[in-house]
């Protein structure tokens, strides 16, 4: 069975570019003891500051389904939510 590889953006409300950082910084943080993530890493676009990229590389699904089901990922979710106006999540196949 191949990684997974997640990739979400996230928009930040204007003026909550910072707490939107501290928050995925804190979920990043205890997303990279579980086991089966192999990567997870934060950008933030230079062209706009408010656009935010979470790059995660999990070993299979059932390392993602236990990571969302983790209270740090839950925690996340009701923490990011009042700090951003747009989120796209796409899940990608590594062929190699």
């Amino acid at each position: 069975m191949s990684a997974i590889a997640v990739l979400a953006t996230l928009k930040a409300k204007s003026g909550k570019e910072q707490q939107t950082q501290d928050v995925l910084l804190e979920v990043m943080k205890n997303s990279r003891n579980e086991e089966g993530c192999l990567h997870y890493n934060l950008h933030q676009e230079q062209a706009d500051p408010q656009t935010f990229m979470l790059y995660e590389l999990w070993s299979d699904q059932e390392s993602i389904d236990r990571h969302m089901d983790t209270a740090h990922y839950k925690a996340y979710r009701t923490n990011i939510e009042p700090l951003i106006h747009d989120r796209q999540v796409h899940k990608w196949n590594q062929i190699d």
